[in-house]
């Protein structure tokens, strides 16, 4: 199921929205099943609300969307459901020499109903894809949760402190398949900053790292991380940030056997501004239970007219001796009312098992406004991730072509065409599917 489009509250006072929306589709294979099914048909009822509060010192937002869910496929003929769910809540409170931050988010989707790469859209607008990639299609239900607290103080002061502690989780439920695993981790820090000059910060960081897997293994990880850094501003247009530690990570598994790997991590950045953008260099080492990961990168950020580009180049190298070419581009560009966007991404990812992978993701999009109230879209992402030991080369692909249209200035309509593609060790399934939907928004403001 996909949500209707949110609009966002406007800052400032108390603001609530109600939404509702109605969303037909029918196409061929919906659940990417394997071997594929026939045609289906799926009618969703999506209603949300949104709550937001500012003021000078603090700021909180919440939002709910859930769907109820008529189905009729093949192998599931009739059926009302309740469908995708969301919750999203955050607090911030700042102070003159203090801040606050609380946050909290759940989500709860139907495996078998492919899950859109946009939702791994960092705030740069890449694809990060998340270590249990290859766990995203299947059957079944799958609830993820977050919940954040992080405080700072004496940020005017020479010594400054930070705290934080995080919990997340992943609960798969009916799923009919060994496959899925749930997992929960903690991450707890504590930090100090030292202001020494105008130009130059240190810090002095612990972090520890708790995750849990109820796999064949029982998996039990303990990651401890004890690292100092240095920020130095050497002139007005050069920064130097760099960070030495030392990482012991201490793994338990009852049937492949544990493993244990420690030694010294740290990372150097050097940012060079120039007259018309930024070049960079930076290089990482890191640890986790499968061994040292090295990256290396260089790149420069360059405004366009109407735009903006950007580009980085670089090598990583995995504890079993493979160097792997990584990187990335950005691309945006208007052209009159209409927009251009690329994204292209290499780069290595440690997965739930602590193994590293290479993952490629490209995305494509591009808007043309038609009217001032309509436009019609197209976007295409495609995501592939190699092998592990323990995962399979993942393949996850999208196209999709919108008319989007404003019938007042609180109804939408939206219709088009999606063509969804999975591939993996079960095989591969495709499904081209149109849908048409409208949705209203109502606000309250005080």
């Amino acid at each position: 199921m996909n949500f209707a489009q949110e609009v966002p509250l406007e800052p400032g006072g108390l603001q609530m929205r109600f939404g509702v929306a109605e969303r037909l589709e029918y196409g061929r294979n919906l659940a990417l099943d394997v071997p594929e099914e026939g045609n289906g048909f799926i009618a969703s009822t999506i209603l949300s609300f949104g709550l937001s509060s500012e003021t000078r010192t603090q700021t909180l937002e919440l939002d709910v969307v859930t769907g109820l869910r008529l189905q009729d496929l093949p192998d599931n003929p009739d059926t009302f459901d309740v469908g995708d769910s969301r919750l999203d809540f955050g607090y911030t409170r700042d102070a003159a020499n203090s801040g606050l931050a609380l946050d909290a988010e759940y989500l709860r989707f139907d495996v078998g109903f492919l899950r859109s790469l946009t939702d791994f859209e960092d705030e740069d607008g890449f694809i990060t894809l998340p270590a249990d990639f290859a766990s995203l299609t299947g059957e079944g239900t799958r609830s993820d949760y977050l919940l954040g607290f992080a405080f700072d103080g004496g940020r005017e002061n020479l010594i400054g402190y930070n705290l934080g502690l995080f919990a997340s989780g992943i609960n798969y439920s009916e799923t009919g398949d060994d496959e899925f695993d749930d997992s929960d981790t903690i991450i707890g820090e504590a930090g100090l900053t030292f202001a020494l000059s105008p130009v130059t910060s240190t810090s002095l960081t612990y972090t520890k790292e708790k995750y849990e897997e109820d796999d064949i293994d029982q998996t039990d990880r303990d990651t401890d991380t004890i690292a100092f850094g240095v920020s130095h501003e050497s002139s007005d247009r050069t920064r130097i940030d760099a960070t030495i530690g030392y990482t012991d990570v201490t793994e338990r598994r009852e049937v492949s056997g544990d493993r244990d790997e420690s030694g010294v991590v740290g990372n150097l950045g050097v940012f060079h501004d120039v007259a018309n953008g930024t070049v960079f260099g930076e290089y990482d080492s890191s640890l986790n239970a499968t061994g040292r990961l090295d990256r290396l990168i260089v790149g420069r950020t360059l405004p366009i007219p109407d735009g903006d580009f950007a580009f980085s180049l670089g090598a990583a190298h995995r504890p079993d001796g493979s160097v792997d070419p990584i990187g990335a581009l950005l691309f945006d560009r208007d052209f009159g009312q209409n927009f251009l966007r690329i994204r292209l991404s290499r780069d290595i990812l440690s997965d739930t098992d602590d193994e590293y992978t290479v993952t490629n993701v490209v995305d494509l999009g591009y808007l043309w406004r038609l009217t001032p109230v309509s436009q019609f879209g197209l976007r295409a992402t495609y995501a592939i991730t190699e092998a592990t030991v323990t995962e399979p080369r993942t393949e996850l692909g999208f196209f999709s072509a919108v008319y989007s249209h404003e019938l007042t200035d609180d109804w939408r309509f939206n219709a088009g065409f999606d063509y969804r593609v999975s591939e993996d060790d079960a095989g591969r399934a495709t499904s081209p599917q149109v849908f048409a939907a409208i949705g209203k928004e109502f606000f309250w403001r005080r």
